[in-house]
This record gives structure tokens, C-alpha cells and sequence, in this order.
């Protein structure tokens, strides 16, 4: 199929090799935070700093490193550092199973998978 409009999935959304639009605001907000602070030569060179720092950042790793690294800071920073669905989901909103025991709150997990191993290796660690 010829479709002039087709993207591939594959097709990089880069400007100045920099991964959009993620990290490019990070450099777009460098300089201008650079150019409200100590004017237009300063904030310039403080997007060159922050553009050479994003690209060091990014050698050698996965495409958009930055942006998903940025992403994943934000996520754990908004949720409290609980990053799955269920971590996130209130014990009010969580359903339970009906023929389970709940006496465990996750509190005494490392002593409970402790007992476990000793059990099963017979005192040895």
C-alpha cells in the first residue's frame, strides 16, 4: 500500500537528535529559564549544557532513554514510589478473594520468606 500520510512505528520523532518532545523541552526549557535569569548569551549557553548533558545521558543506551527515564521519575514521583496498577489501587477499591486468609499486611515479609528458606533447607542459609 502506497499512502502518502502512512508513518511507520519505526519513524524517529528527533530534532537535533534529541527525542520530541521530551527532551527537546528539556533543552527548550533550559534556555529559556537560562534567558529569564541571566539573559539571551547565558541562556543560550545553558541549552548548549543541557543539549550536550542530554546527549551524554543518552550514549550509548536505548533510543529516548532520557524520556523514559524522565517519564519513570515523574510516574514514581506522583505515585508515592508505587509504580505497578496494584501497588497504586486503594485496599478499598481492590477486590478480594472471598476464600483467602488476610492476616498478612506486608509488613513481616522478610521474616516470613526467612522462615520459609530455613524450613526448607533445614537451618542452612
Amino acid at each position: 500500500m502506497r499512502a502518502p500520510v502512512y508513518r511507520s512505528l519505526e519513524a524517529k520523532n528527533t530534532v537535533l537528535g534529541l527525542a520530541f518532545p521530551t527532551e527537546f523541552t528539556v533543552v527548550l526549557s533550559a534556555w529559556w529559564a537560562g534567558m529569564i535569569a541571566a539573559g539571551a548569551f547565558v541562556g543560550s549557553g545553558i541549552a548548549v549544557a543541557a543539549y550536550v548533558l542530554v546527549r551524554a545521558a543518552n550514549y550509548g543506551r536505548a533510543e529516548g532513554f532520557v524520556q523514559h527515564f524522565l517519564q519513570f521519575k515523574v510516574r514514581q514521583l506522583v505515585s508515592g514510589s508505587r509504580l505497578s496498577a496494584a501497588a497504586r489501587v486503594s485496599l478499598a477499591r481492590a477486590p478480594k478473594f472471598p476464600h483467602g486468609e488476610y492476616g498478612y499486611e506486608g509488613h513481616d515479609l522478610a521474616a516470613r520468606l526467612f522462615d520459609l528458606v530455613r524450613s526448607r533447607t533445614g537451618g542452612r542459609r
